[in-house]
């Protein structure tokens, strides 16, 4: 094997076990809020995330230092570095955390797991809308079946515990944190040209972090008998260390080494993952609509990329 199919190889798997690990995260969240208050779940599980983190990035600077340190060219304002990653800590450490607790409460893993695999459409739409981008005829069949895909996931409607009605109000609320992810990601696109996407991850999670313990504590005490139950710890430590900390650096580092397209193929994998997790671990059982919009979805994007 050459020293250039070795690190490919290990970028393929880092980028496999990210996609994993996202696709169990969601299951994992929907587990643990449904025995733990929500946003003490997600309280604890940022302090864990923040830190894992910080941890990554004090390592990383210093296997940079000893290698060669690079200072950008040109980089943007001071003023406009700090208000955008500010901005995208409001965007995606508070709205966005908030309301995915809220939308996965109020519907399944798998409605979750589809529906946010949208993003790279929303994304393509804000784009398209606020930074003039420009996309080919082929990209615009593959956005308008993603789309359709994601439209008929959000209006299917199948009983959770008998409540339909809940599961569209989650399936609405999931697609307003697509939306917010996406205006995130394009918000953020100027300031990683001077920042790692962990590192921007960092500041986005810890900044919003003081907030997520307020409205914890604004919530009925934790039942700590609940807190120390090995399955409710389990779910914290995988949903804060691996989810966001540990397959953020993964997939960081599968891009690096083998580009955004070669890894969105990988990014397909999390909601087929999410459903077949969910029905196994959750009892989810897939309906028809979800595997027609599921499919399109997935197709969608891939025609999207492909263009």
């Amino acid at each position: 094997m050459t020293e250039k199919q070795q690190p490919n190889i290990t970028a393929d798997l880092n980028l496999l076990a990210a996609a994993l690990i996202w696709g169990l995260n969601v299951v994992a969240m929907k587990f643990a809020i449904s025995l733990l208050n929500p946003f003490w779940f997600n309280a604890l599980r940022f302090v864990l995330s923040v830190l894992t983190l910080a941890i990554w990035i004090v390592l990383q600077r210093r296997r940079s230092a000893r290698i060669k340190h690079v200072t950008p060219v040109s980089p943007i304002s001071r003023k406009r570095y700090f208000g955008t990653i500010i901005v995208y800590a409001v965007l995606f450490g508070l709205i966005y955390q908030v309301a995915f607790l809220i939308g996965i409460f109020n519907t399944s893993a798998s409605n979750t797991a589809l529906i946010m695999a949208s993003t790279p459409m929303w994304t393509a739409f804000i784009a398209i809308i606020f930074l003039k981008e420009h996309l080919s005829g082929v990209s615009w069949l593959g956005l308008a079946i993603t789309f359709a895909g994601t439209m008929i996931v959000a209006l299917d409607k199948p009983e959770i515990d008998g409540a339909a009605s809940a599961t569209l109000l989650g399936n609405v609320i999931m697609l307003f944190c697509a939306l917010s992810w996406s205006a995130s990601t394009v918000i953020s696109r100027p300031v990683l040209k001077y920042i790692s996407p962990v590192e921007l991850t960092f500041w986005g999670m810890g900044l919003a972090l003081p907030f997520h313990i307020l409205i914890a504590f604004f919530q009925s005490e934790v039942d700590v008998s609940i807190l120390w139950q090995p399955k409710v710890v389990s779910a914290i430590c995988y949903c804060g260390i691996f989810s966001t900390g540990i397959a953020l650096a993964m997939w960081s580092y599968g891009v690096k080494i083998l580009g955004a397209s070669h890894a969105s193929i990988y990014s397909n994998l999390i909601p087929l993952v999410a459903m077949f997790f969910g029905w196994l671990m959750l009892s989810e059982t897939p309906t028809t609509f979800q595997w027609i919009g599921g499919g399109m979805i997935v197709s969608g994007l891939l025609t999207m990329r492909r263009g």
